[in-house]
């Protein structure tokens, strides 16, 4: 860093209300970070000034929603594992990641939306693929277990 920037970041700091974030990790993986940690506030000050106040606050609210969630199950940090949107409809091919609780390996998949090398929103994603395989398949497990057959289907009374 430069004198001039130091000078420049003191300035800012006496303002008051400044957050200096000093970092070799790409806003993104600081991003990935918090939500490991369930570190809500972090998001807030990462988030602020990158995405549009509208995407932001959604975001915000759906991801404490997760955390609750999470900490309901006794989860106390999140496992990240990288991927992509696997829907036609939506984002494919958009990067992110799901996380993984550490206790109730209840998960959570997250993708970056980008225009131009530039993230314009993070959302949660529905139709996840992780890179890791094994735990494609043990996800696939769960949601074949989670999956009616056609005889109980007929037993529903509506």
């Amino acid at each position: 860093m430069t004198p001039e920037q130091k000078i420049l970041i003191e300035q800012l700091l006496e303002m008051g209300d400044v957050t200096y974030i000093k970092s070799d990790s790409s806003r993104n993986e600081l991003i990935v970070k918090a939500i490991s940690e369930m570190d809500l506030e972090q998001l807030e000050i990462l988030t602020e000034n990158y995405l549009s106040e509208d995407k932001r606050e959604e975001f915000l609210e759906d991801i404490n929603s997760k955390f609750n969630k999470f900490k309901e199950n006794n989860d106390t940090h999140l496992i990240a594992h990288s991927g992509s949107c696997n829907a036609y409809h939506c984002n494919i091919g958009a990067s992110g990641y799901t996380f993984i609780g550490n206790n109730s390996n209840t998960y959570c998949d997250i993708i970056f939306e980008n225009e131009n090398g530039v993230c314009t929103d993070i959302c949660l994603c529905l139709k996840f693929k992780v890179d890791d395989i094994f735990i494609n398949k043990v996800r696939e497990k769960e949601l074949d277990s989670c999956r009616f057959t056609d005889e109980e289907l007929d037993d529903l009374p509506f």
